[in-house]
């Protein structure tokens, strides 16, 4: 049994590759990628 535990970041991370940009939400086990409209208003409403 393995237990990582990670903070929250206090800024946006986004993944890049040579095309993309992404921001992804982890939540519990499973990591979402979101669009531009989600990712606006996730970061709007998170709480820091």
């Amino acid at each position: 049994v393995c237990l990582v535990d990670i903070e929250p970041s206090e800024k946006p991370v986004y993944v890049s590759d040579t095309e993309n940009t992404t921001f992804y939400v982890r939540t519990g086990n499973a990591t979402y990628p979101l669009t531009v409209k989600e990712t606006v208003n996730y970061l709007e409403t998170r709480k820091l």
